[in-house]
């Protein structure tokens, strides 16, 4: 068992989950089929990285740069939190000018929540929705 972890890991270079995956396939064979009492292996552990992140002032650098409707994604990407399988499925109805909110359906983990509308972006969605209306 070890050797065919070992195999995964060094020669077929496999992330440490698809070989945690292999790991558990096995001791779940030798456990539960097999009815192997003592099963000690020793797991691989992802390695914590420290996110690298814009500062607000890097942030402010990007957004300036990118205008239309690319520009109206990025901003409801960074603003409002939204992942771009959410951007790109929003409808006008999901978009509550009056309550300053959009509202998101099936978003991760096929969750809904509400983010709040940012009040700089208003009035470039409320052109971008005549233009194209």
């Amino acid at each position: 068992m070890g050797k065919y972890l070992t195999y995964l890991a060094i020669e077929q270079k496999v992330a440490s989950s698809t070989q945690n995956q292999a790991l558990n396939a096995l001791v779940f064979l030798y456990t539960k089929v097999l009815n192997w009492q003592a099963v000690n292996v020793a797991r691989s552990r992802k390695e914590p990285r420290i996110p690298v992140v814009l500062s607000k002032k890097e942030v402010a650098q990007v957004l300036i740069l990118i205008d239309g409707m690319v520009g109206l994604v990025v901003k409801l990407l960074h603003v409002g939190g939204l992942r771009i399988s959410e951007v790109a499925c929003l409808r006008v109805q999901d978009i509550d000018f009056e309550f300053k909110k959009i509202t998101v359906w099936d978003g991760k983990g096929k969750k809904d929540w509400v983010t709040p509308l940012a009040n700089n972006l208003i009035l470039p969605l409320k052109i971008h929705l005549e233009t194209f209306a």
